[in-house]
């Protein structure tokens, strides 16, 4: 059995944050944060046992994976002697999508 695997792999990612202080001690954050990831995996598997080269579609597969995850937060702090408190909220969105091209399933 000979195998072969191709892939590629592409991420990116943004992220920003925001902190304002107020007097006091007490101080409000914000921030987002993206990320994108595709991946394309080719896995081939070829059966030399008579001697050629038969590619083998049972145990081969190519895959591609993509996936989008969105999030925001928002927090608001108090500080009042040896006491912190936090209120904060955050939301997360994530989008994603596969298809296997072998046998054209997906997701």
């Amino acid at each position: 059995m000979l195998g072969k695997i191709k892939g590629d792999l592409n991420i990116a990612a943004f992220k920003a944050d925001y902190i304002h202080p107020f007097k006091q001690g007490a101080k409000i954050e914000a921030g987002n944060k993206t990320s994108y990831v595709k991946a394309d995996n080719d896995l081939a598997f070829y059966d030399q046992s008579n001697g050629g080269s038969l590619f083998d579609s049972n145990q081969s597969n190519h895959f591609i994976y993509e996936e989008n995850i969105n999030a925001a937060y928002t927090s608001l702090s108090f500080e009042k002697k040896k006491t912190t408190i936090q209120l904060g909220l955050r939301a997360e969105q994530t989008v994603a999508k596969g298809r296997q091209l072998s046998n054209h399933n997906s997701f």
